[in-house]
Order: C-alpha cells, then sequence, then structure tokens
C-alpha cells in the first residue's frame, strides 16, 4: 500500500540494532517460508539464501534489528507471555508501482497459529521512514511494545473462521494435504480498491504459503498462510486450516485478514465471502485488529 506524503510524516520512536545472530538474506521479491510440494513438515521450516548481495544483506539485517525491537505479550495474561517471532522473514518483496522497497513479512505464534502478522517496507521517496503493517490474525489480544512503550493494543479480535463448501475430505499424508490446500486456495478470486480514483486492482494469490503450521490448543491438524498480493506486495493473508484432532475427523476451513488499508474483496467460487472497507485515515487506531505505523529508521526521536 502506497502511504500518502502527509502520513510519512508520522514516525514512531525506534533504535535500530545490527544483529550477528542470523543468516544473512535472500534475493529480491523471493519467498522464504512454507513448503515445497514433497515437504512432510507442518512447522514453515526453511533456510535463508547465502547468496544475496551485500546491499540486500545490509536491508535484510536492518529490517531484522527493527522487528527485534518490537516485543508481542498476550493481553492481560495473569503470567507475562511473550510470542516468539519467526525466525526469518517469510516473504521478501518490493512494489515499485507503489513507490515501495525493501519488504519483508513477519509472523509472531505461541508455538502454532499466527497470533499476529506484520509487514515491514519503507517508501522509495523517504528512506528514512519504516512503515508496518500489523494484523491480528487470532482470537487472543496482545500488545506490541517498542522500548517498552506500548503502541499497538487491538481492543477486539477480527478471526473468523468458514467452512470450505463441496471440499474433498483431509488426507493423512502432508504432502497430499499440502497439494489438497494449493487446490482450495485456487478457487479464491481477489480485487481491492485504492488510488488513484478509487481503482480497482485485481490482486494474485501467491501459489506457495508462506508458512505452514500446527496447533494442537487450537485444534489445527494442518494449516498454512497463503498471500494475495499486488504484485508480490502482500494486501490479504489467508489461512487455510484442517480443523479437528486428526485427518479422519478434520475438515477444510479458512480465515482472512487484512495487510493492507484499501477496501479489499474475497471471493470464493465467485461468491463473496470477505469484505473489508478502507481502514479510516488510511493507518487506523493502534486499538483496531489492523494498524498501520510509522517509524523513522534514521533518528528515532519523532513520535506519532
Amino acid at each position: 500500500m502506497k502511504v500518502p506524503t502527509s502520513v510519512s510524516r508520522i514516525v514512531q520512536l525506534v533504535v535500530l540494532c545490527v544483529s550477528t545472530s542470523v543468516l544473512l538474506a535472500f534475493g529480491k521479491d523471493e519467498r522464504i517460508g512454507g513448503s515445497t510440494d514433497t515437504d512432510e513438515k507442518t512447522d514453515g521450516s526453511s533456510n535463508l539464501s547465502s547468496t544475496a548481495s551485500p546491499k540486500t544483506s545490509a536491508r535484510i539485517k536492518e529490517a531484522i534489528a527493527h522487528v527485534a525491537k518490537c516485543e508481542l505479550t498476550l493481553a492481560k495474561a495473569t503470567t507475562p507471555k511473550v510470542l516468539k517471532v519467526s525466525e526469518h522473514p517469510l516473504l521478501s518483496f518490493g512494489d515499485p508501482a507503489r513507490d515501495n522497497e525493501a519488504g519483508t513479512l513477519w509472523a509472531w505464534s505461541d508455538e502454532g497459529r499466527p497470533i499476529a502478522m506484520m509487514e515491514l517496507y519503507r517508501p522509495s521517496d523517504a528512506e528514512a521512514v519504516w512503515i508496518s503493517a500489523w494484523t491480528l490474525t487470532s482470537t487472543q489480544l496482545i500488545e506490541m511494545t517498542v522500548d517498552t512503550t506500548e503502541t499497538w493494543f487491538p481492543a477486539k479480535s477480527d478471526f473468523a473462521l468458514q467452512d470450505f463448501p463441496d471440499s474433498a475430505a483431509v488426507s493423512n499424508r502432508p504432502a497430499v494435504r499440502l497439494r489438497q490446500m494449493k487446490d482450495l486456495i485456487r478457487r479464491f478470486e481477489s480485487h481491492e480498491f485504492w488510488d488513484p480514483d478509487n481503482s480497482r486492482f485485481e490482486l494474485r494469490c501467491l501459489q506457495t504459503p508462506v508458512l505452514r503450521y500446527a496447533d494442537k490448543k487450537n485444534d489445527v491438524f494442518d494449516g498454512c498462510v497463503f498471500v494475495f498480493a499486488h504484485g508480490t506486495n502482500p494486501e490479504i493473508l489467508l489461512f487455510v486450516e484442517a480443523q479437528g484432532g486428526s485427518a479422519e475427523t478434520s475438515k477444510w476451513q479458512f480465515a482472512a485478514f487484512r495487510l493492507g488499508s484499501a477496501e479489499m474483496h474475497l471471493d470464493l467460487d465467485r461468491k463473496p465471502v470477505w469484505l473489508r472497507d478502507r481502514t479510516p485515515g488510511v493507518v487506523g487506531m493502534p486499538n483496531d485488529a489492523y494498524w498501520l505505523q510509522v517509524s523513522n529508521r534514521e533518528t528515532g526521536n519523532a513520535k506519532p
């Protein structure tokens, strides 16, 4: 999503550091997480590329450092519970048509389905700015802080599972289940309305999931996160899950989440199943399930 110039003046205190405990980086617009057709895992694990250019490596290292400053905890928990961020970006992307660059996608979880996800990028014409698009992907409420300052605290969840009509029985083979999930997402179509002049943009589904997971606490036998994108820029996250304790007792369900400020539409078998209006003021509110945070990546001393 391209953020208006006026919004780019809004900044959040962020102190950037350099991480030396992770692998370097990967090429532009490259899917990182997820699974292949023959992958028997359900944890979304994968490796980073070691062939990136020094410029790309520095960009990803800076993104990792920014994300390391963001701490997510379960809200109102009796015992503080810090969520774990993905070990590396799930996706690298750029969107030249909307003047966005250096994009990465991240997920936070408690050993299962992602509880929150965030895309981080910067405007091509404002290198001093980081933009973080946060979305709550769980019924569990969270609080996000940067340097002990609370900045995002959703007041309610937007999570809602829906059944797939006329879907095949869930396979007991992981590789087959992955193919089943890919078949299911091919039944979707998506578009959005955004500037200029509330133009319609068709979104394409990236066929390889960015993350695969299982979650016994939430009765998820197997699940994948797919991305609907403008080019490779994530706009909608689609969770496809086998809901149940086993292949025999599971059924296919899905849930969608916005990762952009546009008016968004999702159709299944050519019938509308999910719609979201534009977010107020583009950025929304810090107590919304979706919020656009703008930070100064150079000085770190400006406030929103």
